[in-house]
């Protein structure tokens, strides 16, 4: 099993434990606002960027790299560093995202886009 069918199953395993428990797993649309507050259309106050998560990569600067380690004669090592992507942009105001609801944390994991800008570049 690879890493995908692992996460899928794991995924799949957790919403049916949910269901069983009679749990909601909450998922909807937010938006970035002033000073990285977090405004979800249900709600009228907007949550400040202290009171939510957020996936670390949307935090920085991401730029995903694989090490690759060679090895010659006598131990010798070096390291090549391949980059995989160009990287995942930092968030920022206006950004609409995608947000979990963990119990009453709210959990930004991804930015999201129309897709109408498929193949426009970013």
């Amino acid at each position: 099993m690879n890493a995908f069918e692992q996460i899928s199953q794991t995924l799949q395993n957790q919403t049916q434990k949910s269901i069983e428990e009679n749990n909601s797993i909450l998922l909807e649309i937010g938006d970035i606002v002033t000073d990285f507050g977090l405004k979800i259309p249900r709600f009228d106050t907007v949550i400040p960027k202290e009171e939510y998560m957020i996936d670390k990569r949307l935090s920085i600067a991401y730029k995903p790299e694989t090490e690759i380690l060679t090895s010659n004669a006598n131990n010798h090592k070096h390291t090549v560093q391949i980059p995989l992507i160009d990287g995942i942009s930092q968030i920022t105001e206006g950004d609409s995202v995608l947000v979990c609801w963990v119990g009453a944390d709210p959990v930004i994991v991804a930015v999201v886009v129309s897709g109408g800008t498929i193949g426009k570049g970013e």
